[in-house]
Formats: C-alpha cells, structure tokens, sequence
C-alpha cells in the first residue's frame, strides 16, 4: 500500500522518502502498547489499512514529543545502558511534527484533572481502493475493548485530525474539540502561509474522547 498522505502532508509536497523517518518515529512510540495494527485484504493479503496508537500520560515531560521527534533509543552497549542518538527528520518533516506539538499544547489544561493517561490516536491511513468501506471507523474502536483500557490505565483518546474527512469522523463518532489551528494563522518566518490544502481543510483540529 503506497502511503496516502493527509492534505497537510500533500500541501507541502512531501514525498514518500521524506515522511519515512517521521512515520517510523511514531512507530516506534506505538507499538509496544499493542494497540496498533495493520488490515489486510482476505484473499491477496495485501494491506488495505494501517493504524497507530500510542499512550501519553499527564506527568510525561511538557516537551515529550519534541525530545521523541529528535531522539531515538537505538539499543543496548557492552554495559547494558541504552543509545540514544538524533532522528534526522527532513525539513519538511519537522514542519508537520511542530504543528502536531503545537495543536497539543494546553490539552492537560483543559482536560478535567481525573484524565491522567489518554491514548494517542496519531496515524490511520486506508489506501484509496478501499476507503468509503467503513474500515476507518472500525479503526476508530477496534481493540479500545474494556481489558485493555484497564490494562493500560487510560482515560481517553486524543487525535489531531489535520483532514476535513477526518474531522467530520471524529465529531460523528462523539469526540469533541479541544483546540484548533487554522492554517490562515500557522505562518512560516517570512510571514506566508504554510498549508494550502485542496479538499477544503483549513485548520488541524486536537480531539479528545473519554473511554
């Protein structure tokens, strides 16, 4: 399945090549907490669907996901400690990455004090053959059964929907709107607009569900 790239993605024209390091960052955050997963299609088994879900906590540092779009563990040396060394996110990469910080910012804030831990819901891409067959919506829930909400000590779901298409799915699935970012105001240092997306998105818009 080629990567099929959210319009802010499009708008900057990033390729496939650079979004690697960025999609591989945020795998690495995800998949230990078994909430992530991949469709495939039943005859072929070719992906049809992929979806990753992280967890975030109310006492993570405030620059939690700065340190993790620049930093990766790499593995283990002779004395057991962990190696730490740069991600080198390409430069368009690093512009989706401070907008995906920015859009978070204050969430702690503004959500009641009893969330403590939400999961992240921070990639869901169908490939384009198989869109308009509900799998998104599936994905939305799939695995966020009663078990592991207790196992993971979760009190929520957060996504930055940065599509229009998305943000209609989230406020029809319940969720609500916590902070937004409308592109006519996300301006670059000379003062231009960054994002022009061509299906009508015109902001990135952080949404919150209590589980």
């Amino acid at each position: 399945m080629k990567p099929r790239f959210r319009p802010s993605l499009k708008a900057l024209g990033m390729t496939s090549e650079e979004s690697k390091p960025f999609i591989a960052m945020i795998a690495e955050k995800c998949l230990p907490y078994g909430l992530s997963c991949v469709v495939t299609e039943e005859r072929s088994k070719q992906l049809a669907a992929v979806r990753l879900f992280g967890i975030i906590a109310r006492d993570d540092s405030p620059q939690v996901y700065e340190v993790l779009s620049k930093r990766r563990i790499k593995n283990l040396n002779a004395q057991g400690d962990n190696i730490v060394e740069p991600i080198q996110l390409p430069a368009k990469a690093q512009i989706i990455a401070r907008l995906l910080d920015e859009t978070k910012k204050g969430f702690w804030d503004m959500v009641d004090v009893s969330v403590r831990r939400v999961v992240a819901r921070e990639i869901t891409s169908v490939s384009k053959q198989h869109m308009h067959k509900g799998i998104a919506t599936f994905l939305l829930s799939h695995l966020l059964d009663e078990s592991n909400v207790r196992r993971l000590d979760v009190q929520g779901i957060i996504s930055e929907a940065s599509s229009i298409q998305n943000q209609r799915l989230l406020r029809k699935a319940g969720y609500e709107a916590y902070n937004e970012i409308k592109h006519s105001e996300y301006l670059d240092e000379n003062g231009h607009r960054i994002f022009n997306c061509d299906d009508g998105t015109d902001r990135i818009v952080l949404f919150f569900k209590k589980l």
